[in-house]
């Protein structure tokens, strides 16, 4: 099962109010890696994903 935005957003409010502040991280099981997530975006023209889909960006390396 994947999760929904809506899903993320549930358990995001389930957050310790100390958490919020932290940077947000995402954990590869695959590579045992984590990973700052740099910002969310909207697809526009993608053949992997349809238009105008959310997607959570990471390793941007012009975000740093």
């Amino acid at each position: 099962m994947y999760y929904t935005y809506r899903e993320l957003l549930e358990a995001l409010k389930e957050l310790p109010e100390h958490d919020l502040d932290k940077t947000a991280t995402i954990y590869d099981k695959t590579f045992d890696a984590y990973m700052p997530i740099d910002y969310t975006e909207t697809t526009v023209d993608d053949d992997v994903i349809e238009a105008y889909h959310p997607v959570i960006v990471i390793n941007d390396p012009e975000a740093k």
